[in-house]
């Protein structure tokens, strides 16, 4: 049994942001049929939109599960005649440049290779740094970290998940 999203409560919260003039928010499958909660955001004239802070502050007043795991910027929405966005002409996440904010720290060892190509699958088009946190600064959540265990779990390295643990603690503590 799943969780009802309501849409239109992620967009009323996200439209609270000083720096949100108007959004949209959808569900999106990605290139390997992984469903992301997508926020479309239209920026305030002058303001600066900081995809972390946003959905940090999202977290606060929502359910997990309703916190987008992309923000997409955009400089105004495709309209249908009256006036709503055109949901069907919005960008896939995929084809738009997702632009980071901060610096993106790669790997230094196999094991973060590894890791870092899992979350790099599972959160395309973000860039992922080995300093994300994979819920708040990634989106993640149950189904992702399930995912990704499986998948690490099919290399020898990673049966035993105590590897995963060692190196990645700070961000599993939540789960």
């Amino acid at each position: 049994r799943g969780f009802r999203i309501e849409l239109t409560e992620i967009e009323s919260q996200l439209l609270k942001n000083h720096s949100v003039e108007n959004c949209s928010v959808t569900v999106r499958k990605d290139n390997v049929g992984m469903e992301h909660l997508v926020a479309y955001v239209v920026v305030s004239k002058g303001k600066l939109f900081d995809p972390k802070s946003a959905r940090n502050d999202l977290r606060t007043k929502l359910a997990p599960y309703m916190v987008p795991s992309l923000f997409v910027i955009m400089p105004q929405f495709p309209l249908l005649q009256s006036g709503k966005v055109d949901v069907k002409k919005l960008p896939s996440p995929e084809s738009v440049i997702i632009r980071n904010t901060r610096d993106i720290i790669h790997p230094d060892n196999p094991i973060e290779e590894q890791i870092h190509k899992v979350w790099q699958k599972l959160f395309s088009p973000q860039q992922v740094s080995v300093q994300d946190d994979f819920f708040l600064d990634l989106g993640g959540h149950s189904l992702f970290a399930s995912v990704m265990v499986s998948e690490l779990r099919a290399n020898k390295e990673f049966e035993n998940l105590s590897v995963l643990y060692r190196h990645y603690k700070d961000f599993l503590l939540p789960i």
